[in-house]
């Protein structure tokens, strides 16, 4: 799969599907239900969480990968966007 755009599109359907069952999020989690093949590794340098919380917005990015973000159950996590962008060559 060389097609930087068909990679996207793979990865967001993972993530998609993989959110609905975790507990929390994180960088690590987010990996965990993604998966890398012969043609290409993921990489998440971060994500974001936008919601509104007891009338108070929440919009916080998350860039270290011991920081997490607890999924309550009223919470109902999905994938907005994803980008993609070329890593180094082999």
């Amino acid at each position: 799969m060389a097609n930087l755009e068909d990679a996207r599109v793979l990865v967001a359907e993972q993530l998609a599907e993989g959110v609905a069952t975790l507990d929390e999020l994180s960088i690590p989690t987010l990996k965990g239900v993604t998966t890398d093949t012969e043609s290409f590794t993921i990489t998440i340098d971060s994500f974001r969480v936008e919601l509104i919380d007891a009338g108070v917005r929440v919009n916080q990015e998350f860039t270290d990968p011991g920081d997490t973000f607890p999924i309550g159950p009223l919470h109902r996590p999905w994938v907005r966007s994803l980008t993609a962008e070329p890593g180094p060559l082999p």
